[in-house]
């Protein structure tokens, strides 16, 4: 998701720049700074979603690494090779880790 976010923020980033270079050859540019100006507006809107997307996998990994050191502490192994985990984020309900951990052999 992060990369589509990138990549249409920088296409904004070139479409707003062609805008404004048409909107200062015409005598009545009206209309294509009002185009600009909503461009540049979705590239805020697309920013703000990337910068969330950041703090929300930040926030995760900090949630993950306590985790780690708690169940270290109460001596729960936490490298176990061939596990899975998943990371839900639910927004406005928080988010949801699940991890499976293969059973060991006798």
């Amino acid at each position: 998701m992060a990369d589509g976010v990138a990549r249409a923020i920088d296409s904004l980033d070139v479409a707003i720049n062609r805008a404004d270079n048409v909107a200062r050859q015409m005598t009545r540019a009206a209309e294509v700074r009002a185009a600009a100006e909503r461009m540049r507006q979705r590239r805020t809107d697309l920013l703000t979603r990337l910068t969330d997307a950041v703090d929300e996998v930040g926030e995760v990994y900090t949630k993950l690494v306590e985790l780690s050191i708690t169940a270290e502490l109460v001596g729960v192994p936490t490298d176990v090779a061939g596990g899975t985990a998943a990371v839900r984020s639910h927004p406005g309900e928080g988010t949801e880790v699940s991890v499976s951990v293969p059973r060991r052999r006798p």
